[in-house]
């Protein structure tokens, strides 16, 4: 699988990586934020006053895995997931995240640039579209 890079996001990356020293694996503008998958994400968040001066934006950084279940893990590390389920319909995979329906509006984040992020790497990386389903809290 190719992923085609654009000339932004190489300078996004170029300037990530002179502050860092850390070449970013990707990187996702989504207006008021950037968000950036690394290998190494405490080393980058070292970083993140500089970065942000930098971009003039919020910068979000989460640490890369080809593993499913730490990907969740690191990429929703701040939401109440009960499960999640792949299905397979078709030739198509399906990730479907149920999560504490309090916790929706964090999952999604502003404008809902973190769940759009969340859609392109999950579709990058494993080839799965995302779907979320709410739960009711548990307490």
């Amino acid at each position: 699988m190719s992923i085609e890079i654009g000339e932004k996001e190489i300078e996004l990356s170029n300037k990530f990586f002179q502050i860092t020293e850390q070449m970013p694996l990707k990187v996702y503008d989504e207006g008021d934020y950037l968000y950036f998958l690394v290998e190494d994400k405490d080393s980058a968040l070292r970083k993140l006053k500089l970065l942000e001066t930098a971009f003039k934006k919020k910068v979000i950084i989460y640490q890369d895995s080809d593993d499913l279940d730490q990907f969740i893990k690191n990429f929703f590390n701040n939401v109440k997931i009960h499960h999640y389920e792949v299905e397979q319909i078709g030739n198509e995979k399906h990730l479907l995240l149920f999560v504490d329906g309090r916790d929706a509006k964090r999952l999604y984040g502003r404008g809902k640039s973190r769940f759009n992020v969340a859609k392109k790497i999950l579709k990058e990386k494993f080839n799965m579209d995302l779907h979320i389903r709410k739960v009711p809290s548990l307490g």
